[in-house]
């Protein structure tokens, strides 16, 4: 979601020694499993659904391995949002050492509508993460918030690989937000496809101009989408304020 910083500290210390031993314990084959479009992350989902639904999010098996070290984790997390906020996302995130993310943003109807926490489990100095312009190094145990809007990045220049717990949090605001939007985005197609099924049933409405129109029509919905996430400021209240960014030495992250 976009807020007015680039980055927001929830958290300097949380509770995460078990999670983090046991994520010591995976190995190379465990993270083997899955491999990011990136091509330098491995992700092992923990709460994850492909269709990235908001709602019941699905326990993947891992989560049989990790429920019990890494709920008391997602507590910590939710007890710092309103009554009624929800994980939608959770999962663990490996960069390779040597390592890199090429700056992008964030689009979707769920992405640009959600808190994206990060906890560094296993870091080293050396790992760079860049949003909005902004460099920043994530100390083991903190949990930071980054405004995924805005273009970021990764670099691990440290000679270990870096391992996250990515959550992804929804509060009853950012849902209401998001249905709203979901609603004006889906009018335009809904009208489209009812014309255009009618206007191929009497035979005019070749398939080449409807390509041309849905191209078109999915333009415009992109441009709203990309001036839309750019206004979106929703920002409740820090619990802390971060620390100067400049101040502080790479200590690792990832996407």
């Amino acid at each position: 979601m976009n807020f007015e910083q680039s980055y927001r500290l929830w958290a300097r210390q949380v509770p995460m020694t078990a999670l983090r031993d046991r994520v010591l314990a995976l190995t190379d084959e465990d993270w083997m499993e899955s491999t990011d479009p990136h091509g330098q992350t491995q992700t092992l989902p923990i709460l994850f659904d492909d269709d990235y639904r908001h709602d019941g999010p699905s326990p993947r098996a891992l989560y049989e391995t990790l429920g019990a070290v890494v709920e008391p984790v997602h507590r910590f997390v939710l007890e710092r949002f309103p009554s009624g906020s929800r994980i939608v996302r959770s999962m663990l995130v490996r960069l390779c050492i040597g390592g890199s993310i090429p700056q992008h943003v964030d689009r979707g109807f769920s992405m640009p509508y959600v808190h994206r926490l990060h906890l560094p489990l296993v870091s080293r100095l050396g790992v760079t993460f860049t949003v909005g312009g902004e460099s920043l190094g994530m100390r083991e145990g903190e949990l930071w918030e980054i405004n995924n809007v805005r273009h970021h990045g990764v670099e691990n220049t440290s000679g270990h690989a870096r391992v996250h717990l990515i959550v992804d949090v929804s509060t009853p605001e950012l849902e209401e937000i998001r249905t709203r939007d979901l609603v004006r985005f889906h009018e335009p197609l809904t009208i489209v496809a009812n014309l255009s099924t009618w206007e191929m049933m009497q035979g005019r409405l070749s398939g080449k101009l409807l390509i041309e129109r849905l191209e078109s029509l999915i333009g415009e919905i992109t441009r709203w989408q990309e001036q839309h996430s750019q206004r979106s400021s929703y920002a409740p209240a820090e619990p802390e304020p971060p620390p100067m960014v400049a101040d502080r030495s790479p200590a690792g992250h990832g996407d």
